[in-house]
């Protein structure tokens, strides 16, 4: 009997125990919710921001949007393709210029889609039907131009996605001839790598294209539903299923966003899925054709919806949550809106209204 009233007597001084300390790691202002979840990424939502433009040529309207790209101090370049011209936003979406393409100034560039701003400031676009590449200052003023239409170093087919890394060298993937060229800041050729190389995959028509931080070159390969990480050099890393990926872009800290007609993916740099939003539609946070996207040093992600002939702007909030309860804080990168009320936020679950 005394045995089992000692017995019975540990039991609850070991229940004491461990609620004293899950009641003090609860309240304990040095730890944060979030260091709870068994998870390695946190409940990641987008909220809905705002969105500029519509169907037409006058400022501010579109032609198939089909490139974007936001610098250093929150400009947003867009290639307004249909148009045959750059355009230049605030980030709200306020115009302050454009440069038109198809004047003697700027070599008759008919079909501008891929875009890349350097650290300097200087923005590089392709134009798909000349197969040229066109470096400009922040004001348009032409600095550089080289490529022509073939298969030589420096040649291109339909070039589709650009990209530069922090050093000024400029990645081309040069979709018709399957393989992706790079540069120097002034369009000296350096190297190539094929994608039908069998130590690659055998991927053919490589379109979207972004460089991290570390100089880990991403692309997106639309026929065979794939995103592949190489190193500057062109070797190859890894590779990750994606259904239909069009663009790609990569944020400060290494996560990869992927467009496909209707959507965006988020991953982490080994192709990890860390959260996807949209839908077929013309309504908020809805794409026909979402296809080229860039983030800003914001974290707000912005869509060129070419379908709708719009951008669409975004902003991430992350959720802690302990044993799925979620909300128990909320956290949101810098210039989010403060109010949440009557915003629409996007996820794997879908859409929701916040009352």
């Amino acid at each position: 009997m005394q045995k089992e009233h000692f017995s019975f007597s540990i039991f609850m001084i070991m229940i004491f125990i461990l609620s004293t300390s899950f009641f003090v790691i609860m309240h304990s202002p040095n730890i944060s919710m979030a260091q709870t979840v068994s998870s390695s990424h946190p409940f990641v939502s987008y909220q809905y921001l705002k969105q500029w433009g519509s169907k037409g040529s006058a400022f501010g309207q579109f032609l198939t949007p089909n490139g974007i790209v936001v610098d250093a101090s929150g400009n947003v370049y867009v290639t307004d393709t249909g148009n045959s011209r750059i355009q230049k936003f605030d980030s709200n979406g306020n115009f302050i210029t454009k440069w038109d393409f198809v004047s003697p100034d700027t070599g008759q560039i008919v079909r501008p889609e891929g875009l890349a701003v350097d650290s300097s400031g200087h923005v590089y676009i392709n134009d798909n039907y000349t197969s040229n590449i066109v470096k400009f200052d922040s004001n348009g003023k032409i600095i550089k131009k080289w490529g022509s239409k073939g298969s030589g170093n420096g040649q291109f087919v339909s070039p589709e996605g650009l990209a530069v890394d922090s050093s000024g060298h400029v990645y081309v993937s040069d979709n018709g001839n399957s393989r992706i060229q790079k540069f120097d800041s002034n369009g000296n050729f350096i190297t190539k790598w094929n994608f039908k190389d069998p130590a690659n995959g055998q991927f053919v028509s490589p379109e979207g294209l972004a460089v991290d931080s570390s100089g880990h070159v991403y692309v997106t390969n639309y026929n065979s539903n794939m995103v592949i990480k190489f190193d500057s050099n062109g070797n190859f890393i890894t590779k990750w299923r994606a259904n239909n990926p069009e663009d790609i872009a990569v944020d400060s800290i290494g996560n990869v966003y992927v467009t496909d007609y209707t959507g965006v993916l988020k991953f982490d740099s080994n192709g990890n899925l860390i959260t996807k939003w949209g839908s077929y539609g013309s309504g908020n946070g809805q794409f026909i054709g979402s296809g080229a996207i860039a983030i800003a040093s914001s974290g707000h992600v912005y869509v060129a919806d070419s379908g709708n002939n719009r951008i669409e702007v975004f902003a991430p909030i992350i959720h802690s949550m302990i044993s799925n309860k979620i909300h128990s804080e909320n956290k949101t990168f810098p210039g989010n809106a403060p109010s949440n009320k009557g915003n629409k936020f996007f996820s794997q679950s879908g859409i929701s209204d916040q009352v």
